[in-house]
């Protein structure tokens, strides 16, 4: 498992330290085509996050309103040139039913402070030990700070 936390994993693809920039966005377009997405933990959640009919979140959040803490996983990002500048986005794909999809740009990312982690052993299927149902919304209660808090977002 390759683990960075949130300014490791800055640094490498916005401030160009710790190597190159350009080769660690494509060793995570590799890790996505051969290893599956990457488990983002740790989130801090602020209230601008919880609104439902946002699913843009760009720039800071406003850090005077933390809620809890998150988890998402990032299924996909992209690079847009905007005033000149290259920015990147990620796509997170969230637990919550009225909010599955979220994007933010790097700077949004960044300042929540996640943890991400990727598997690099492929997995070929999933073990017999695991049950799954395809196509099925689950709820869980207390899986984290944020669902505890407005249960009418999951």
């Amino acid at each position: 498992m390759t683990h960075f936390t949130s300014n490791q994993l800055h640094k490498y693809i916005f401030d160009g330290s710790g190597g190159s920039s350009e080769l660690y966005v494509k060793s995570i377009i590799n890790n996505f085509k051969h290893f599956g997405p990457g488990l983002v933990s740790n989130f801090h959640v602020y209230g601008d996050f919880l609104e439902t009919n946002v699913h843009h979140h760009h720039g800071l959040p406003n850090f005077d309103d933390f809620k809890g803490l998150h988890s998402m996983v990032i299924v996909g990002w992209k690079q847009e040139t905007i005033q000149e500048k290259e920015k990147i986005f990620l796509l997170m794909q969230n637990w919550w039913k009225s909010k599955q999809f979220v994007e933010m740009d790097s700077e949004y990312y960044d300042a929540c402070s996640p943890v991400c982690c990727f598997i690099t052993t492929q997995q070929d299927a999933i073990p017999k030990q695991f049950c799954f149902h395809s196509g099925v919304l689950h709820k869980l209660s207390g899986v984290d700070v944020g669902e505890k808090l407005d249960e009418t977002i999951i």
